[in-house]
């Protein structure tokens, strides 16, 4: 080594001793455990964590510990200010379950509830007095009636329980009941051609309402957000002046064959902006006299029939010949047109499978080779030059 790397790493020494001191005392901790699941088992580090509850009472801290995809438990004396590790850390100061945790809350009567926040789920636990790294979810909302939440950024609980939700993803704040009640969805009792009958209950008094658009795409859709908005597009229908909680629509005057989305009111859901409507349902009228409507179901598949499991290889086996044009027609492409008569036949013409099949006719091998037995070294090369393919 010449003098002057030695200097480099002297420096480099030097360098990283400045570096430990001022990290001290917080130590942070850079070797990193994956279990089977992929979450973070180490303890004493925080990845970017999204929000802290306090309960005062117990004298604990929560945090959402971000991309570690937990929650984590700290001991806390609000007189002295210290923040502590709980005595078994790894057991009793973790909570698994979501993935990208943002924020947490606790309530009045025990529970506690962080946010698996990119698939807009709110994770709920009955007592928090008995949460560790083994417990089990009691309960997960994805928002029903409110509609799907989408990447939920915070949540905030009031004195009467109710909970608020951020949901980024869709732009609105979602008010809960305390316990996440929530009205049963609607359901359609009846279609033909030309209208439809659908029936949903309130927890509250209210009148019968619902808004209803022709289109066949979903609010959301890339470019066709808003479609509710659009002049033209949507229109509300007042069934009655009576308040009641048992509720039922009768439509009237559609158009055969259609796709229609509706919304009906329901007081109890209640969003910012905007309040007092359900999510978005739809339906199908029945096609006119003479024609019908079914469901067309375009399905991309994908043939490898030429896989061979190179550890089941023996010293008798023969190498195997690429299947050929009409054994691939009788053993699938024949097998997979009656799959298709079948449910069409069975869903008296409701359920068209429309097969887009792809067929790879390349030689694979999978499995390990050296598991297999082979007549002599080249014709385990002779597997080896094949593509190895990893399911």
């Amino acid at each position: 080594m010449s003098n002057r790397e030695g200097q480099k790493d002297a420096a480099r020494i030097e360098k990283e001793k400045k570096w430990a001191i001022q990290r001290e005392p917080a130590k942070r901790i850079e070797d990193v455990t994956i279990n089977a699941v992929w979450e973070r088992i180490d303890t004493g580090q925080l990845n970017e964590p999204g929000g802290v509850w306090l309960d005062v009472k117990a004298k604990e801290l929560w945090v959402a510990n971000g991309w570690n995809c937990r929650s984590e438990r700290f001991g806390y004396d609000s007189a002295t200010g210290r923040i502590s590790r709980k005595e078994n850390e790894a057991i009793d100061g973790i909570v698994w379950g979501p993935w990208v945790c943002r924020s947490c809350a606790g309530t009045s009567d025990g529970k506690y509830m962080h946010l698996s926040s990119p698939f807009g789920i709110i994770q709920v636990f009955n007592d928090r007095t008995k949460l560790n790294a083994n417990s089990k979810i009691d309960k997960e909302i994805t928002g029903r009636a409110f509609g799907n939440l989408k990447d939920i950024g915070d949540i905030a609980i009031n004195s009467k329980g109710q909970i608020a939700a951020a949901d980024t993803g869709n732009n609105r704040i979602v008010i809960f009941e305390k316990d996440f009640e929530m009205p049963a969805q609607p359901y359609v009792e009846k279609i033909n051609e030309d209208g439809a009958e659908i029936s949903w209950q309130t927890k509250e008094k209210c009148e019968t309402e619902v808004m209803i658009r022709k289109g066949d795409l979903p609010e959301r859709t890339s470019g066709q957000e808003n479609p509710w908005q659009q002049v033209g597009r949507a229109k509300t229908i007042f069934l009655g002046k009576d308040k009641v909680t048992n509720h039922k629509a009768i439509l009237t005057g559609l158009e055969p064959g259609t796709k229609y989305f509706y919304k009906v009111r329901m007081p109890q859901v209640r969003i910012l902006p905007g309040a007092g409507w359900s999510r978005e349902y739809a339906f199908i009228t029945h096609a006119g006299k003479g024609r019908c409507v079914f469901v067309r179901a375009t399905v991309k598949m994908l043939l490898l029939p030429n896989v061979i499991d190179v550890s089941t290889v023996r010293k008798d086996s023969n190498f195997p010949e690429n299947m050929s044009g009409g054994d691939i027609k009788r053993y699938y492409i024949d097998q997979f047109e009656q799959a298709r008569l079948f449910y069409w036949v069975n869903s008296k013409m409701k359920y068209f499978i429309d097969q887009d099949l792809y067929i790879d006719r390349v030689m694979y091998r999978m499995g390990d080779i050296n598991a297999g037995q082979f007549k002599d070294e080249a014709e385990k090369k002779r597997y080896e030059a094949l593509p190895q393919l990893n399911p």
